[in-house]
């Protein structure tokens, strides 16, 4: 099919054209080159590209998927999440550039965009998809800690996931 017919597909005409047509470009698409007092017969409206998206009908442009999303198909009304305990930053792309969160970070569910730090008395898991707390007898003082530590000589941890470890 022709550059034109696909760029028609996305069009559709919100007042009748007789009267000095107004053009919304569909949701997966924007107007192109902005000049819509051609018409959609004139393809006006284009899909938008990988990396990015129109969530509603009218827009002048596609926006870029934001850090943490990406979208490699065409004309998409949205961008794709990155998984639990993978997080990108990374804005525009065009495919999966989702990356494990570091040692000491997490991201338990698919809808935050980053990861965070584990708290204090913490450790992220090995799927980085939460955190466990450090066992009696062990502690982790910061937040973003990557190990727990053994309490020193004479001061102990009854509790898991505490901060500290006592007289």
């Amino acid at each position: 099919a022709s550059d034109v017919y696909k760029r028609q597909v996305y069009c559709r005409i919100v007042e009748g054209f007789a009267d000095g047509a107004t053009c919304s470009c569909a949701s997966g698409a924007a107007t192109e080159p902005s000049d819509c007092a051609l018409g959609c017969e004139l393809g006006s409206c284009a899909g938008c590209a990988a990396g990015r998206f129109a969530n509603r009908t009218g827009l002048g442009e596609c926006a870029r998927c934001p850090a943490g999303k990406h979208q490699a198909h065409a004309a998409a009304l949205s961008c794709s999440l990155c998984g639990p305990g993978t997080a990108s930053t990374v804005v525009g792309a065009t495919y999966d550039t989702c990356t494990a969160c570091d040692q000491g970070r997490f991201k338990w569910a698919q809808a935050a965009d980053t990861c965070m730090d584990s708290p204090a008395g913490r450790i992220s898991r090995a799927d980085r998809q939460g955190c466990d707390g450090c066992p009696s007898g062990q502690f982790s003082p910061v937040a973003g800690s990557v190990n727990c530590t053994a309490c020193a000589s004479g001061r102990s941890q009854v509790f898991s996931g505490m901060d500290s470890c006592v007289d």
